[in-house]
C-alpha cells in the first residue's frame, strides 16, 4: 500500500508508531455483541440468526427479525458509550478500490435524528442493503461466487468517543468450507471473554488482517522518515 492509496482511504489514520495491542484497549464497539450473530450477506434479512448462547457454536439459532417477534438483541445499544451517529464502510472494498484507483464508495451514515442511541437492529437494517449493493465488487475482490458472512467491526478505543464522525470499518468472512471451524473459534473467544480478557486463544485472528495492515503501514512510514 503506497502513500497515495493511504491518502484516499477515509478511515486510514496516519500513524507515527504501531498501534498498541488491540487486546489491551477498551473499545467503543463491543465485539462480544456481534460474535453470536450468524449474518449471511446478499440474502433476505430474515436469514440473519442469533445464537441462543454465543459461547456454544452448536447453540440453537433464532431469527433476529422474526415474524412477528424481533429478537431482544435488535434493541440492544450497539456502542459504549451510546452513539446517535455512526459511519460504516467495508475496509476490504475501500482498499481494493483505492489500489485500482476506482472511486471509493461513500460510507454508510447511520444516524438517529431524535438523538437516541443506535441499536444493533438499526445497524443491521441499514448495513444489510448497503452491503448487498456491493455484492459485485465484493465478489470481484475475493474472486469468489461463494457465500459471505458479516464478521464484525474494527472499531475505535473509547478515548475517541467524542468524535461524532468516526468511521467503523466492517469485516467480512468468505465461506471457504471452514465456517464450522470459524463459528467454533468465535464461541471459544466468547467463553474466554466471560472468564477473563484478553483471551489466550485465537489471538492472531482477533484483529487480523486489518490491524496488521495498519501496523505494517506505520512501520513503513517510520522507515521512510528515519
Amino acid at each position: 500500500m503506497n502513500n497515495d492509496t493511504q491518502a484516499r482511504i477515509p478511515w486510514m489514520p496516519v500513524l507515527d508508531e504501531p498501534l498498541p495491542n488491540p487486546d489491551n484497549l477498551d473499545w467503543i464497539m463491543d465485539e462480544k455483541i456481534w460474535r453470536g450473530l450468524r449474518w449471511p450477506l446478499f440474502g433476505p434479512i430474515s436469514d440473519i440468526k442469533v445464537m441462543k448462547d454465543a459461547g456454544d457454536s452448536d447453540s440453537p439459532l433464532e431469527p433476529l427479525f422474526g415474524n412477528p417477534d424481533v429478537h431482544p438483541l435488535a434493541s440492544q445499544i450497539a456502542t459504549d458509550p451510546p452513539r446517535s451517529r455512526m459511519l460504516l464502510s467495508s475496509w476490504i472494498v475501500d482498499m481494493y478500490e483505492a489500489d485500482t484507483e476506482d472511486p471509493i464508495p461513500e460510507p454508510l451514515v447511520v444516524e438517529k435524528p431524535d438523538g437516541l442511541p443506535i441499536t444493533v437492529g438499526d445497524i443491521v437494517m441499514a448495513l444489510h442493503p448497503y452491503l448487498t449493493k456491493m455484492e459485485g465488487v465484493i465478489r470481484e475482490v475475493y474472486n469468489s461466487k461463494g457465500n459471505f458472512y458479516f464478521a464484525g467491526f474494527f472499531g475505535h478505543p473509547k478515548t475517541s468517543a467524542h468524535d461524532c464522525d468516526l468511521l467503523f470499518p466492517i469485516d467480512l468472512k468468505e465461506d471457504e468450507g471452514d465456517m464450522e471451524d470459524y463459528w467454533q473459534s468465535q464461541a471459544r473467544i466468547v467463553r474466554a471473554q466471560r472468564e477473563h480478557w484478553p483471551p489466550k486463544m485465537d489471538k492472531p485472528q482477533l484483529f487480523s488482517p486489518f490491524y496488521q495492515l495498519l501496523n505494517k503501514h506505520a512501520a513503513a512510514s517510520k522507515e521512510t522518515t528515519s
